[in-house]
């Protein structure tokens, strides 16, 4: 954890490593062994677990998917609610909750109505929201931006200010108008939903995220391909 201002927040790990953690846990029956966490999370154990291992888990416990066990990591009830295949409301709201357990990222989300500055802008906004200054505002500055570049889409699908849910479950995002007509994007942009969450992909930042998510995914379904051939071997 890192602390700025009067804020504490989680910088060794993502959410997404988070909700990784938490369906492995479900998986063994809500008790996951430290060490299988951590080859979830793609380190290689051999005999002890590192220090910084161990300070990862306590850096994603505090979104409150799993608590810390003796040798082990289990998952919560808020964990169950976040994973679950079948009701996606009310997965969607676990995961709210789970995001807004770290305070700095609801207070931010209400600051910013929900839209981040641009990297360069970011670190003024440090300044002026939590009272620090420039050097302390740089210093945390990636870090908080990457946490909130994560959180601020999975809030705004909750039911952040400005956007809407559709029949189907999509959600839009209002086209801002001015005088001549749709402001057309200067930059690429996407989105990429996987069942550990939603990313809106409109800068590095994000596209970092969008690739974790995708290589998470990968490992998970590469798996039991892996086994299958074990087994044949």
């Amino acid at each position: 954890m890192q602390t700025v201002g009067k804020y504490s927040y989680p910088d060794r790990g993502t959410f997404a490593e988070a909700l990784v953690l938490t369906e492995k846990a479900a998986k063994y029956q809500g008790i996951l062994p430290n060490k299988d966490a951590a080859e979830a999370l793609n380190y290689t154990v051999k005999k002890v677990i590192g220090g910084e291992i161990y300070k990862k888990f306590d850096d994603l416990e505090q979104f409150g998917l799993f608590k810390r066990g003796r040798g082990t990591i289990e998952i919560t009830d808020l964990g169950m609610a976040a994973i679950d295949p079948y009701d996606k409301t009310k997965a969607l709201k676990a995961k709210n909750t789970a995001l807004r357990n770290i305070k700095l990222i609801p207070d931010t989300f209400t600051q910013l109505k929900g839209e981040l500055p641009d990297s360069n802008a970011f670190p003024s906004f440090l300044i002026r929201f939590m009272g620090i200054n420039l050097i302390e505002a740089q210093n945390h500055a990636e870090d908080i931006r990457k946490l909130l570049s994560e959180a601020f889409p999975i809030l705004k699908e909750a039911g952040g200010s400005g956007w809407q849910p559709l029949s189907g479950g999509e959600i839009k995002t209002p086209t801002p108008l001015d005088s001549r007509g749709p402001i057309q994007a200067e930059t690429p942009s996407g989105e990429l939903r996987t069942t550990y969450g939603t990313v809106v992909i409109n800068n590095m930042d994000t596209l970092e995220i969008a690739e974790k998510y995708l290589e998470l995914l990968k490992k998970q379904l590469t798996k039991p391909k892996q086994k299958e051939e074990e087994r044949k071997a």
